[in-house]
This record gives C-alpha cells, sequence and structure tokens, in this order.
C-alpha cells in the first residue's frame, strides 16, 4: 500500500462514491463489497477503462452478513491488519 488513505468499500453500489475519493490521490480502495451483481459489474468495468487498479482485497459480490461468518471476518481482519502494519 501506498501512503495513501485506503477505503473497505461497503455497500459500494456502481462505484462512484469510491470513484470521488481516488480522483483525489489520497485514496486507495482495497476491498469492494457490492451484494449486486450488475452494480459490481459497472463497479469493476469502470474503474478498469479509467485505469484504476483493482482493489488490493478484490472484491466481493455478496450480502455483507457474509462477513460475520467466520471465516469471512477472519480474512477480513488479517487484511485490515496487513493496512495497519503497512501505515505504521
Amino acid at each position: 500500500m501506498s501512503d495513501k488513505i485506503g477505503i473497505f468499500s461497503f455497500f459500494a453500489g456502481a462505484g462512484f462514491l469510491d470513484l470521488g475519493f481516488e480522483k483525489t490521490n489520497r485514496c486507495e480502495t482495497l476491498f469492494v463489497n457490492e451484494y449486486h451483481r450488475s452494480f459490481a459489474n459497472i463497479y469493476i468495468g469502470a474503474h478498469k477503462k479509467l485505469g484504476i487498479q483493482p482493489p488490493q482485497f478484490g472484491y466481493q459480490v455478496a450480502d455483507i452478513t457474509e462477513n460475520l461468518t467466520n471465516l469471512n471476518s477472519i480474512w477480513l481482519q488479517e487484511n485490515l491488519k496487513e493496512v495497519r502494519k503497512s501505515m505504521s
């Protein structure tokens, strides 16, 4: 990760809010969660067309509550630790 502020984006929609953050050159989206496949596809396609790197921890097309399961919550916690460590 760079010196940018890392964003874990939940309820991302088509990604316009994330795009606004990214266009400041001070933020970087690290993980994206969106429930609806069509919005996720728009997000992925638009960011690709604009030449924005995919999120370091990828995309998740799922109900946000899936992150409450043991396996997903551990995965998310480990990624957050990695980001915090890189910021130290």
